[in-house]
């Protein structure tokens, strides 16, 4: 969509008005985009297991199954 916009200057100084303003329309039939989830999702992974968060979740899972077995009456 495009938009043009003519401004002329009121009596008072630094008051612009608009005075006209059309809008024509445009198409737009296909828009290219780059895809990067699937490489943002590997970094985020790798990420992940490589500074042993992977391992501190596991653990901390097993720590709290076994005390809720244990706790649970």
């Amino acid at each position: 969509m495009k938009l043009s916009l003519v401004l002329s200057m009121n009596p008072a100084p630094n008051y612009f008005v608009a005075s006209q303003m059309t809008i024509e329309p445009q198409i737009i039939v296909a828009q290219k985009f780059k895809d990067t989830l699937g490489d943002d999702f590997a970094k985020a992974w790798n990420n992940f297991v490589d500074s042993g968060q992977l391992w501190a979740l596991i653990i901390g899972l097993a720590i709290g199954w076994i005390f809720g077995k244990l706790l649970n009456f």
